[in-house]
């Protein structure tokens, strides 16, 4: 038996419970009947996993059970701390599944305990997207929250950058929904 199940994330587990309970998949759990369910990047592993435990001779109801187990675990068993939490988003590409950015970002900043990095070409919706991140750096006030974003700037603009990146910086204040005075620190630098 492989380690497929357990590396999969929530929302995949989930799903590979869900096809067995409604039957999308049944034996002999074929790369085409997981392609329904899972990423093209995890067919091959869920699908040796599920044939293995149909190998020795775990009915479909009991591979929900083993799978069950593994999520009930994950919600209910000690916290594991990841030390970093890389995600990707944006356009769809194949073998790639992304999440809609902005509620990724809003998650992430509402749960971060130590520190936030932010880095990105450019920022839209700015107060959609960091709402959260200000009401979080509001509760937890030892948070370290750095960005790195490209500020552009029209040809032949000769404004100090100094200028720029506090103009810069007071807009991402406002558009966080929080005016000046309440908005927390955070640090911005620039490459002149």
């Amino acid at each position: 038996m492989n380690d497929a199940f357990t590396k999969l994330s929530n929302t995949d587990l989930h799903a590979v419970i869900t096809g067995l309970k409604t039957e999308q998949m049944a034996a002999p759990y074929t790369d085409l009947q997981v392609s329904r369910v899972v990423p093209a990047s995890l067919i091959s592993n869920v699908s040796t996993g599920l044939r293995s435990l149909d190998g020795f001779g775990f009915s479909a109801k009991q591979i929900v059970t083993v799978l069950e187990l593994i999520e009930l675990d994950r919600k209910n068993g000690p916290a594991v701390e990841t030390p970093i939490d890389l995600v990707t988003s944006g356009p769809e590409a194949i073998g790639i599944t992304n999440r809609d950015t902005s509620v990724v970002v809003r998650e992430l900043f509402s749960h971060a305990k130590k520190s936030v990095l932010v880095v990105g070409y450019a920022v839209y919706q700015g107060r959609k997207v960091f709402e959260s991140l200000a009401k979080r750096m509001e509760d937890k006030p030892g948070l370290d929250v750095q960005f790195f974003l490209n500020i552009s700037r029209p040809d032949g603009d000769k404004t100090d950058s100094k200028i720029l990146v506090t103009k810069y910086k007071q807009r991402l204040k406002t558009s966080s929904g929080r005016p000046d005075t309440g908005c927390p620190k955070f640090t911005m630098t620039h490459d002149p």
